[in-house]
């Protein structure tokens, strides 16, 4: 059975973006938990509190970062790659 932590990592996942402004802190926490929360409630099969929930976003770990940071580095020679190639 997933914790509620797995269940908000996965759904957090699935939007970079989110997970992008979530370590910029653009995101109010207590927001997106009520925003993603009938999602969690549906992968756990139960309900969830969305205090539960803020503490799972709270808890992301840090090498969630590392990972960003490496996809954003990627976007960005796929994207100077692509303007390269049209000049």
């Amino acid at each position: 059975m997933k914790t509620i932590q797995e269940a908000v990592e996965s759904t957090i996942r699935k939007t970079p973006f989110i997970e992008e402004a979530l370590n910029e802190k653009l995101i109010n926490v207590s927001s997106l938990a009520r925003v993603i929360l009938p999602e969690v409630d549906k992968l756990l099969k139960k309900q969830v509190k969305v205090g539960a929930v803020m503490m799972a976003i709270n808890r992301l770990s840090p090498a969630s970062e590392l990972r960003i940071r490496k996809n954003i580095r990627k976007l960005h020679f796929l994207w100077e790659t692509l303007l390269c190639a049209q000049i």
